[in-house]
């Protein structure tokens, strides 16, 4: 059901989440058309000699590393009819035609590295998901909000069990010298009891259940909140 595709862009026009509602509206189109999804071969020669022409060095890597591998030749799917139609270099296999994939979904994008070599170039990563059915699409949807929920639901339990001592004692400070500031001059004890009843306030009505929350959810959607911190599903 997941899929990827890397890409290599300009750095001056890199890919944006903008795009996937334009992307997903062609997609549709060729869903809608009914293309057959259609596989050629090339012997090794003619296969190299066709890669060459079209210029991509990532697909004469991959080529290379196909023939290395023990291929005798090079297989390419048309998505409709080859010399037409968009085509790339894929040993397969896949569904009949386009007509096939009853829902989908472009989820993200994300830096990735060549082979997973951190040394070789850097590309973009597209990821979606298909399904046959809508409503299989929906349920899955429905799934990954749900754990996104169970995420920071438990990673908000951990952040404010590690941070609680220091989140109290900052609302205390905070209660005390707003205290001091709208409290007629009373005993200091009073004062003091005052300043601690509205740091315990702050700290249970806003900070734990709002403050923090906000804050995990922020870094978890950035990626900046420690892996220990927010549990992975994967």
């Amino acid at each position: 059901n997941g899929f990827y595709y890397d890409i290599a862009f300009d750095d001056a026009s890199p890919l944006s989440s903008d795009e996937f509602e334009s992307i997903e509206a062609e997609m549709k189109n060729i869903i809608k058309e009914d293309r057959p999804f259609t596989r050629f071969e090339l012997d090794f020669k003619e296969g190299m000699k066709k890669l060459e022409k079209e210029g991509s060095k990532y697909k004469l890597d991959n080529a290379n590393r196909a023939i290395e591998g023990g291929s005798t030749s090079l297989s390419w799917y048309a998505t409709g009819k080859p010399s037409k139609n968009w085509e790339d270099l894929c040993r397969g296999p896949h569904v009949p035609s386009t007509g096939r994939i009853g829902a989908f979904k472009i989820q993200s994008i994300a830096s990735s590295y060549w082979h997973g070599d951190a040394n070789s170039d850097r590309l973009t990563r597209v990821y979606g998901i298909a399904f046959v059915h809508s409503k299989q699409l929906k349920q899955h949807l429905k799934l990954l909000e749900e754990a996104k929920k169970r995420d920071i639901t438990e990673a908000t339990q951990i952040a404010v069990a590690k941070t609680g001592g220091v989140i109290t004692s900052a609302g205390i400070i905070l209660a005390g010298t707003f205290s001091a500031l709208i409290v007629l001059p009373l005993t200091d004890l009073f004062q003091l009891g005052f300043a601690v009843a509205i740091g315990i306030i702050i700290d249970t009505f806003i900070t734990r259940t709002l403050i923090v929350p906000a804050i995990v959810k922020l870094l978890g959607q950035y990626n900046w909140w420690p892996n220990k911190i927010i549990p992975s599903n994967k």
